[in-house]
C-alpha cells in the first residue's frame, strides 16, 4: 500500500487518465489487428506518449507501485515500436499490455470506491511483461 496516496486527488485527475487509458487501448488494440491479423508493422504508437502521461499524472498523486508498473508496459510498447521482437511476442507484449491497462481501470474505480492501494495485484502482469523482455523483477518493485 503507497502511504502518500490520497483519494481526493485520484478524484481530481479520474477523468484525464480514464481519457488516457481508453485512448491507449484503442491504440494497442489497433495495432494487435495491425501486427496479428494484418501482418503488418505497426506504425502509430501513441499510445507510448499517453503511457508517459499517465505515469506522471499517478506519480502526482502518490500511487507510485502503478507507476512501475506502467513504466513496464512504457517500456514494452517502445520495443514493440522499435521492432525488437517477433511477431509472436510482439502480440504476447501487446496483450499483456492491453489487460494491465483494462485492470488499472477497474482498479482505480475500486480505489475511488474505498478500497486500498495494492500494486502488487499487478504482479502477475507485471511479471509476464517483464519476462517477454527478459527482464528480472520481484514483488519488492512494486512497493
Amino acid at each position: 500500500m503507497e502511504i502518500n496516496f490520497n483519494v481526493g486527488s485520484l478524484k481530481i485527475v479520474y477523468n484525464p487518465l480514464m481519457e488516457y487509458f481508453k485512448k491507449i487501448q484503442g491504440n494497442v488494440s489497433h495495432n494487435l489487428v495491425l501486427i496479428r491479423d494484418e501482418k503488418k508493422v505497426a506504425t502509430n504508437h501513441e499510445a507510448i506518449d499517453l503511457l508517459v502521461k499517465a505515469q506522471g499524472t499517478l506519480k502526482m498523486i502518490g500511487l507510485l507501485g502503478i507507476v512501475k508498473v506502467l513504466s513496464l508496459n512504457t517500456e514494452a510498447v517502445r520495443e514493440v515500436k522499435e521492432v525488437k521482437h517477433d511477431t509472436a511476442k510482439s502480440v504476447a507484449i501487446l496483450e499483456v499490455v492491453n489487460n494491465t491497462i483494462r485492470n488499472l481501470v477497474v482498479y482505480l474505480e475500486n480505489l475511488l470506491n474505498g478500497e486500498q492501494d495494492q500494486p502488487t495485484k499487478f504482479y502477475e502482469q507485471y511479471s509476464q511483461l517483464a519476462n517477454l523482455l527478459g527482464k528480472k523483477v520481484s514483488v519488492k518493485d512494486l512497493f
